[in-house]
């Protein structure tokens, strides 16, 4: 017999229904950007009546989208961080269309479809990736910009119903009718994929990128942030490909990506193998022309040989030392790139962040409501504790992959 009446035992959630079906109301708020000013209602009748002042726009405050997640279980704390609550409260499906937050949500996306797959996800998560998967299929097709991000995640789309049906049973475990679904929004997001054609600029607009001058050409190739897009650049446009050639780009490309340590140590590290290398061809050199000299029966003739060699080695080892002094930025930054990799904070214009005070996961453009901000004190409490010191890390940036860490996929 189902319980009715109010229950100690519940957490005490309030439940609204939406178009996408019943959803708690603390999930919505953050979806929303809007927060009841008064206290938060124990049904869905007070949330959807007008009388109650709660849809009013004057007793509404905005709030940032943030989640706070559970970093460490404790015998008093059992904590459980839900995908698909995550997501709605972070709002990344209107976070498609911000072209700060587009390349991370985009990231976070390939890496649930590649992993393991919509079929492992929970049903709420598996619909959600698939409406964040059509917003981004919308948005693309409707800007005509990161197309190739587009068609990676429908050929991945294509793989996993490939995948499914090969098996024995013939598709996923569970609902039959959420999985026709998803084929049908999976077909959908393929059809704008191959449907999309870039449009042209028509006779009437100027300055096309053409027109423009080698200056301005070189101030769009120095603000590329990765490797890929110079070489992509470069086979475009023969401009490109001299400007993309350049030593100055590839030196600024390293130093953004790569701390002076770094550059240094690897910068001798290359020269040390070069001069071994120049040693060793010397060596070779030397010996033969010392074989050559013995056969020989005149010594005048030797002695001006061996002049002569020494001399040639002189050049040389000037030509190799002028040649070295002017360093490959290119070489280095792939060097560099093999060894270290490259930092993914630095890949998105805009990345999640993790508040040290309330474990709270928020976008930095944003903000969220901090226990700091709420007591003055406690942020005094917090630099006494560091031993004074002022330059405390507030926030830490989250990857995607630390990202979908927290969960338990």
């Amino acid at each position: 017999m189902p319980f009715i009446s109010k229950d100690w035992r519940s957490p005490g959630e309030a439940w609204v229904k939406t178009d996408d079906g019943w959803e708690k109301l603390k999930v919505l708020e953050c979806g929303k950007r809007k927060r009841c000013s008064s206290e938060p209602c124990d049904t869905s009748e007070s949330w959807s009546n007008p009388s109650n002042g709660l849809g009013d726009d004057d007793s509404e405050t905005d709030i940032p989208p943030h989640c706070h997640i559970t970093l460490r279980c404790t015998r008093e704390i059992a904590g459980f961080n839900g995908l698909g609550e995550a997501v709605k409260r972070l709002d990344f499906r209107s976070s498609v269309r911000d072209r700060r937050r587009f390349q991370y949500v985009c990231s976070l996306l390939r890496l649930l479809v590649s992993n393991k797959g919509i079929a492992s996800l929970p049903g709420s998560a598996q619909r959600m990736l698939l409406q964040m998967l059509e917003e981004v299929a919308t948005h693309v097709s409707d800007s005509q910009q990161n197309i190739n991000v587009l068609r990676g995640l429908a050929i991945q789309l294509q793989k996993i119903v490939n995948q499914e049906n090969q098996k024995c049973w013939g598709k996923p475990l569970g609902s039959e009718i959420l999985w026709k679904g998803h084929v049908e929004t999976i077909q959908r997001i393929q059809e704008m994929a191959t449907q999309i054609k870039i449009k042209e600029p028509g006779p009437d607009v100027y300055p096309k990128l053409q027109d423009l001058p080698e200056e301005c050409v070189r101030e769009i190739i120095l603000r590329i942030n990765d490797h890929r897009d110079l070489e992509a650049s470069s086979a475009a446009w023969t401009l490109m490909a001299a400007l993309a050639s350049e030593q100055r780009v590839w030196r600024e490309l390293t130093q953004f990506h790569f701390t002076k340590p770094q550059i240094d140590q690897m910068i001798q590290k290359q020269f040390a193998n070069n001069n071994d290398s120049n040693k060793v061809s010397n060596d070779r050199n030397n010996s033969s022309t010392t074989n050559s000299n013995s056969q020989q029966n005149a010594a005048n003739s030797s002695n001006q040989r061996n002049d002569v060699n020494s001399n040639s080695v002189n050049s040389t080892e000037n030509k190799t030392s002028k040649r070295f002094q002017t360093k490959d930025w290119q070489k280095i930054y792939h060097a560099l790139r093999r060894k270290y990799g490259i930092r993914e904070d630095y890949q998105y214009s805009e990345i999640l962040a993790l508040c040290r005070f309330c474990c709270c996961l928020f976008w930095p453009s944003a903000g969220h409501p901090c226990i700091a901000d709420q007591s003055p004190d406690y942020r005094a409490r917090l630099k006494e504790a560091a031993g004074g010191d002022t330059a405390i890390n507030e926030f830490q940036p989250v990857p995607p992959a630390q990202f979908l860490k927290y969960f338990s996929l």
